[in-house]
């Protein structure tokens, strides 16, 4: 999984949905992204080797677009027992020139570095701000009281 990647993945800072495009139906949301794939947090396991046409819906405009599609091959799927989620790598495959852009220009702007630490431009509105200090906060105490609820 990890060690066989040629680029680095980068937590996505806001919430990105994942849609099968040839059934329509909401897969999950992004967790980490890169140039070459992405993985899928999603409440199912999604059949490994699978290719599935996909739409990933930005949380805002970016060069002019709402949402771009791609072709992603499912590559593994774990189960995450202390989340209750299912997490599922996607290679994607056959990017356009324009597509690539558009993916980097994303990746630019709305992922964090590997401290945790937004990567999202300055301009970014005070609520994004407070709403990704939510989700990390929020992050913290659900570790932070699973350790403590269940301790043997």
């Amino acid at each position: 999984m990890k060690k066989d990647r040629m680029h680095v993945r980068r937590r996505t800072s806001d919430y990105y949905t994942v849609t099968d495009s040839s059934t329509g139906r909401i897969l999950g949301r992004v967790g980490n992204l890169c140039v070459g794939g992405f993985m899928l947090i999603a409440i199912d396991s999604l059949e490994t080797g699978k290719v599935y046409q996909l739409k990933i819906t930005f949380p805002e405009t970016i060069l002019d677009a709402k949402h771009m599609a791609l072709v992603g091959e499912c590559r593994w799927s774990a189960q995450n027992d202390l989340a209750g989620w299912w997490e599922n790598g996607f290679e994607i495959h056959g990017l356009s020139g324009e597509a690539m852009n558009l993916l980097q220009n994303v990746i630019q702007r709305f992922v964090t570095d590997e401290s945790g630490k937004s990567r999202t431009p300055a301009k970014a509105s005070e609520k994004e701000d407070t709403k990704l200090e939510y989700v990390r906060d929020r992050s913290t105490y659900l570790r932070h009281s699973h350790k403590t609820h269940f301790k043997s």
